[in-house]
């Protein structure tokens, strides 16, 4: 479901940069929904593929990437990081806390009821109140996003021409027009380097510090506090975006990546452990909205959706990838010392790949 997603958002890209979240994010609640209650009635294993996988994929684009994050990108200029930060740190905390009212469901009344309540949930929390109060951009209402001076602009997309005589401050740069900058391509180079360490790390955590003898209740506080640093690490970075330039953030939190794992292959007992947990999560998992941020900085919002869709499939394989090539190279070698060596200089060449990245 989650690769699927990743395949299918260049697709859904420029769609939601014409459409906006009015009109897709209320259609994917309501077909997630749907999708929900039908994994509740399956009863074949062909079923639940069949209603799973699309939920999940849609799920991928429609309400928890690129369309809310195109949403934030329309309406916002001078505070755009801080809520895109709030946006990337809403999914991590609202699968932490729902995983909780879903285990209550299972726990009580069978697995069913889990999946049926997370369909009607959708419909009441997603569909009404995204049909109701989301519009497409400000400029539907006769407004312009906050600290942007620019004339009005049309509700519907402009032409090429039209965007080249365009008034406003940021720049508005097509997808075809971006993917000819070696910026774009760095950034996409970036951020599966980066994706392949944090994917593989990740998903071998425990296993790793099981087999170097710190207990199991240790190794998954340890996951725990990475989930938990990595949400707020969104909302701290889109938070200081607005100080200082991202590109910089960028560097620095791939470095702090690169050291946290130079420590994790140190880790001896749960002080450490819990030391890394928390830098690498804070970084690694917390820092993928900056780059997020960067492609509104650098190619503005005009087609935000379709450029940003174009990393998508990269960030996506990276964090698959990791994980499966961690477990190869452990089952050839024996001991995950290779493997982290390996993803530590990932995060130095992403760090590097985006010093070069400059505004185009």
């Amino acid at each position: 479901g989650a690769i699927s997603g990743g395949v299918l958002s260049p697709f859904f890209g420029p769609i939601a940069d014409r459409l906006g979240p009015r009109f897709l994010l209320p259609a994917g609640g309501a077909l997630v929904g749907l999708l929900a209650v039908g994994v509740s009635l399956s009863t074949e294993p062909w079923q639940f593929y069949a209603t799973f996988i699309p939920a999940r994929a849609l799920t991928e684009f429609l309400l928890c990437g690129i369309v809310p994050l195109t949403a934030v990108a329309n309406w916002f200029y001078i505070k755009r990081p801080r809520v895109m930060g709030l946006v990337a740190m809403s999914v991590p905390l609202g699968a932490a806390a729902l995983s909780l009212v879903y285990q209550f469901l299972i726990a009580h009344y069978g697995w069913r009821s889990a999946f049926l309540a997370l369909g009607i949930s959708q419909w009441a929390l997603v569909v009404i109140p995204g049909a109701i109060f989301l519009r497409r951009q400000p400029e539907g209402l006769g407004l312009t996003p906050d600290g942007l001076t620019a004339s009005p602009q049309p509700t519907d997309p402009l032409s090429i021409g039209e965007e080249r005589q365009e008034t406003a401050t940021e720049p508005s740069w097509t997808r075809g027009d971006a993917m000819r900058t070696s910026t774009l391509w760095l950034l996409m180079a970036s951020t599966f380097l980066a994706s392949l360490g944090t994917g593989g790390i990740a998903f071998h955590t425990v296993a790793y510090f099981t087999d170097n003898r710190i207990g199991p209740g240790i190794a998954a506080g340890a996951l725990s506090v990475m989930a938990l640093s990595g949400a707020m690490g969104n909302g701290l970075w889109g938070a200081l975006a607005e100080r200082m330039h991202p590109r910089r953030l960028n560097i620095a939190t791939m470095l702090i990546s690169a050291g946290a794992v130079a420590l994790l292959i140190q880790v001896n007992g749960a002080l450490t452990a819990y030391i890394f947990a928390f830098l690498f999560g804070v970084n690694a998992r917390g820092a993928a909205v900056l780059t997020q941020i960067l492609l509104a900085r650098y190619f503005g919002r005009r087609s935000y959706g379709a450029i940003s869709s174009v990393l998508d499939p990269f960030h996506k394989s990276g964090l698959g990838l990791g994980a499966l090539f961690a477990g190869v190279v452990f089952e050839f070698a024996g001991n995950y010392q290779i493997i982290f060596a390996i993803f530590l200089a990932n995060y130095l060449l992403s760090a590097l790949l985006i010093f070069f990245a400059r505004r185009p």
